[in-house]
């Protein structure tokens, strides 16, 4: 069944989905995830995102058709193995899902919004897709300073070394000291 997205929705969730979704998959591919990437990323994630939404397709396929297209667009754009690329993809847009239903149970719970305002009203529909998006930034901020940790880890390791004296001697022509 079709589902058309309206304009507001497009621009103020499509998008920014988009982007996090790209951000978190460069954080895991171990790139430097650089905003250019992310932009265009998001951008391609959302016109496939508006075109396969129009498709009569049975319930859920387009989730995946999506999770193709962003893989190889990843790949393509940042330089990624499409292997590494894709495990990436997949592992993002299932914390996507999860993220999606965990935050509808919570609102829903809490009878702030139902799936028939979400299909009403863009502005509910913006409101359901912002904390996702704010949780799938938040996870490429963490897994980028984890990352970075590691480095910083073992970079502290060689200053604890080059402290205790285990470091190579430095060899000065005759003369010089």
């Amino acid at each position: 069944m079709p589902l058309k997205i309206p304009l507001a929705v497009w621009i103020f969730n499509t998008i920014p989905e988009g982007m996090s979704l790209a951000a978190v998959i460069l954080s895991l591919a171990s790139k430097r995830v650089k905003r250019e990437h992310v932009l265009i990323l998001g951008l391609v994630h959302a016109v496939f995102v508006y075109v396969f939404r129009l498709l009569p397709l049975p319930f859920f396929s387009h989730f995946f058709m999506l999770m193709v297209t962003m893989a190889v667009s990843t790949s393509w754009v940042a330089g990624i193995d499409i292997r590494v690329s894709h495990l990436c993809t997949v592992a993002t847009f299932a914390g996507l899902y999860f993220c999606e239903l965990g935050y509808f149970r919570i609102l829903n719970g809490l009878g702030l919004i139902t799936l028939e305002d979400i299909a009403r009203s863009p502005v509910c529909w913006i409101i359901m897709g912002t904390p996702q998006v704010l949780t799938l930034f938040l996870a490429a901020w963490v897994i980028g300073r984890v990352k970075r940790g590691a480095v910083l880890e073992k970079l502290a390791a060689a200053i604890r070394q080059a402290l205790q004296g285990r470091f190579p001697r430095l060899v000065f022509k005759e003369g010089e000291e």
